[in-house]
């Protein structure tokens, strides 16, 4: 092998190297789509309360039992009732489900807390409590909100903390808007397990403007 040879031989193995790396950090994701109905997102919500409700009082029932027992085996139990959400679809449900029952609690846990905190500070109402409100009503046009489908791709470059997702806002008047929101896994540790919890970390305000926007 002469000189020229090994120099062309070695460009193609180096470019074809180059290639799978790139194909493998920035190749996209599977697109997957969800549609996602009110009334189904107020029955996981509901599922989601009567178990936590029912954990809530075996804990009591064993604690009254016997109050020096270790019950740090219901803990995960716990988690796994109270961090259901644990997939965009599932903070999805707790968005419009939490508007069909006009509840702001239940609306408040579809985002990141920062996030959420943030765009009541931001809204012109002093009157945070009427600001929620105004939020809410600015996503579900009144209550108006029926379906939501959800088209979500991994975000490129190999991150696994983050997703992004284009939802579709169908409305009773026909109408619909697309959103494009973006999701957060925030990892906390239980023992020597590694969870997490997944938000919406767009901003409501952010959304509203979307749907006013897109809106047709």
């Amino acid at each position: 092998m002469n000189k020229n040879q090994f120099i062309l031989i070695s460009i193609f193995l180096i470019g074809t190297f180059a290639m799978l790396v790139g194909y493998t950090i920035f190749k996209p994701q599977k697109m997957t789509e969800t549609k996602i109905d009110s009334k189904d997102a107020v029955d996981f919500i509901n599922e989601q309360v009567e178990a936590t409700e029912n954990h809530t009082e075996a804990l009591h029932w064993v604690n009254g039992m016997d109050e020096k027992s270790d019950i740090g085996y219901l803990t995960e139990l716990d988690e796994n009732i109270i961090k259901e959400n644990i997939k965009p679809e599932d903070a999805i449900n707790y968005l419009i489900g939490s508007l069909q029952l006009n509840d702001p609690d239940l609306f408040s846990q579809a985002f990141e807390p920062n996030v959420f905190s943030d765009s009541l500070i931001n809204h012109p109402n002093p009157d945070k409590y009427e600001a929620l409100i105004d939020i809410m009503d600015g996503i579900s046009r009144e209550n108006s909100l029926e379906t939501i489908d959800v088209r979500i791709s991994e975000v490129a470059f190999g991150s696994k903390n983050s997703e992004e997702a284009t939802l579709v806002f169908h409305y009773q008047d026909g109408k619909k808007a697309d959103v494009d929101v973006t999701f957060t896994f925030l990892e906390y540790n239980h023992g020597n397990a590694l969870k997490g919890i997944i938000f919406i970390i767009t901003s409501p305000n952010q959304i509203i403007e979307q749907i006013n926007a897109n809106i047709f």
